[in-house]
């Protein structure tokens, strides 16, 4: 079996046949390949990037994250839940909408930088029995629309 978290390059040399029903190859190929990687949130950032466009900045109260192998059968959402934070802490809710998805909501405010936490956990385990290992993202929550902000008038009088 392949080792978990290594890469590993496959070269088919020409004139090779990996099946009987298959033709040669007429040249080299080279492929690289992979074992399992560990059971991760792979976080867009790790910290926020100096540059401007290159930040992740979640727009709405949701943050969508993603599993690579799904989880266990014996892994619930509430242990999975117990081993996320945020700082600056806030109260939140996780579901899973899809099988390789989870969605994170919280009462993020606008243009807010916020820390996820994820605690290793080794009775947290992904679809392929791997225990969840420890990850945090650093983010910057998106202004608000201006078309979604009223100006702060009040029976006629401005403030």
């Amino acid at each position: 079996p392949l080792e978990m978290d290594a890469v590993y390059e496959l070269l088919l040399p020409a004139d090779s046949r990996f099946h009987r029903d298959g033709g040669a190859t007429k040249q080299p190929i080279r492929l690289s390949l992979s074992g399992l990687v560990p059971f991760a949130f792979p976080f867009k950032q790790a910290t926020i990037p100096t540059i401007s466009y290159m930040q992740f900045r979640p727009r709405y109260r949701r943050y969508t994250l993603w599993l690579r192998h799904g989880l266990a059968p014996s892994t619930s959402l509430a242990s999975l839940s117990s081993a996320l934070s945020l700082a600056p802490p806030l109260p939140m809710t996780l579901s899973r909408p899809t099988a390789a998805s989870l969605l994170l909501e919280a009462a993020f405010d606008p243009d807010t930088t916020y820390t996820i936490h994820v605690d290793a956990d080794a009775h947290v385990r992904d679809g392929f029995g791997l225990p969840l290992q420890a990850s945090f993202s650093t983010f910057t929550t998106a202004t608000v629309n201006a078309a979604f902000e009223l100006p702060a008038v009040h029976y006629g009088r401005s403030e």
